[in-house]
């Protein structure tokens, strides 16, 4: 990866690669995650790639993509860490197959646009888009709660992190949303659009000259929103909430006292494989298939916030059962009962995961944006492959014994509580 840092304080970072035939801009603006502004930021994204000064309407911006080669846009908003990122990414075909059209440099000018040349009229954004975009993230933040499987790990997140920012959504909530104007949300942007991190990456093969020089007047801060480390539980909290379920979801957030480093990522990246992450883990194998205690049993490593969160669904009366399997197994690890089948399986399933990042621009793009903001800007896929093979046995039970319980969240159905 070549990163430039630009005059006004964007950093571009270009990912030569000849694996595609398209080529790829992301554009990613970086925010503290705070309840003040997460509906903002949602809210701010849509408004924007639905309008702007040159391109007034959806349909006008429709036919230039489609003029473009048939290029694609698409925005919204992601959390990582206590980061809250505005995503805006293009797509398009590389220049060598549009008969020598300088395909990436005029769609990069179409982002800038999108960006930071909106659709205003005295001081507010288009009243008309901005009802309907409003809308329509009311809508999705309703619709969070029709997908079980993830309401519950957000709301054990929520309820473990209910002292700390990443207990915040992404998109907010319904009341923070509620008190937007058009008035205000662009005020809102006039403050961030100077004020924030902005990291450009360009992947594909491609002269990467004329996207610096477009960037290059951009106003942009070099300081990232930082993420504070959870303090370790000094006792567990079970929290059970019924709803109308046919299934339930059992959710176990967990933490690591392990300091956050290169070497103890790849020890944790590891030890979850080994525990969760996969059909080869000890909870798919103990918890889903011999026990058939779950529909699905599952953990996922949080790097940013030293996290381990552990999703099952089951039916309601083997709850005791279940949580008490998923944390013998963890037991196991820490007594040292690990197999070199499992280091080995584990091991292949991250190699496995992190070289398909190389499937996708996308992906490696994501892959380098969380490396920054872990302060890791020089760390390739490689170094973690490699970091991943270093990973000895008694390193996964060291791991392991850094992680304690912090919270059981647990949804049951109405009827369970009568």
């Amino acid at each position: 990866m070549e990163t430039y840092s630009l005059p006004g304080g964007v950093q571009l970072h270009y990912l030569k690669t000849e694996q595609f035939k398209h080529f790829s801009l992301g554009i990613y603006l970086a925010r503290p995650l705070c309840k003040e502004e997460a509906s903002y930021n949602a809210l701010l994204t849509q408004v924007l790639k639905s309008g702007c000064a040159a391109f007034s309407t959806k349909q006008k911006i429709a036919a230039h993509l489609e003029w473009l080669y048939g290029a694609s846009m698409n925005a919204g908003v992601q959390k990582k860490g206590e980061a809250q990122i505005l995503t805006f990414h293009f797509s398009g075909i590389n220049d060598n197959y549009a008969q020598g059209e300088a395909v990436s440099s005029k769609l990069a000018a179409f982002a800038k646009e999108i960006l930071f040349a909106p659709l205003v009229y005295n001081g507010a954004f288009d009243k008309a888009i901005f009802q309907i975009e409003k809308e329509d993230l009311k809508n999705e933040i309703m619709a969070l709660q029709n997908d079980k499987r993830d309401f519950a790990n957000q709301r054990c997140l929520e309820l473990m992190c209910d002292q700390e920012a990443y207990g915040i959504h992404e998109f907010g909530t319904l009341e923070g949303l509620e008190e937007i104007t058009p008035q205000s949300l662009y005020q809102h942007y006039q403050k961030m659009i100077g004020n924030s991190p902005i990291h450009v990456f360009v992947t594909g093969n491609l002269d990467v000259a004329p996207i610096k020089q477009l960037f290059e007047t951009v106003p942009a801060t070099q300081t990232l929103p930082q993420t504070k480390i959870g303090s370790m539980p000094q006792q567990v909290r079970t929290i059970t909430e019924p709803m109308d379920v046919a299934q339930g979801k059992l959710v176990l957030g967990m933490r690591s006292s392990l300091p956050d480093s290169l070497e103890q990522f790849c020890q944790m990246q590891v030890f979850n494989s080994v525990y969760g992450s996969g059909t080869h883990s000890k909870l798919f194998n103990h918890v889903r298939e011999k026990l058939s205690l779950a529909y699905y049993a599952y953990s996922r490593f949080v790097r940013q916030k030293n996290i381990i969160l552990v999703a099952t669904g089951i039916e309601f009366q083997n709850y005791e059962q279940a949580k008490s399997e998923i944390l013998l197994q963890l037991e196991e690890i820490k007594q040292g009962n690990v197999t070199e089948k499992e280091m080995d399986a584990a091991k292949e399933f991250l190699k496995n995961r992190y070289l398909s990042c190389y499937d996708e621009p996308v992906m490696l793009e994501d892959f380098y944006l969380s490396s920054i903001l872990a302060g890791d800007e020089q760390v390739s896929i490689s170094d973690i492959i490699q970091g991943v093979e270093r990973v000895t046995k008694d390193q996964v039970v060291a791991a392991a014994k850094s992680v304690a319980l912090d919270l059981i969240y647990f949804i049951c159905g109405k009827d369970e509580t009568e």
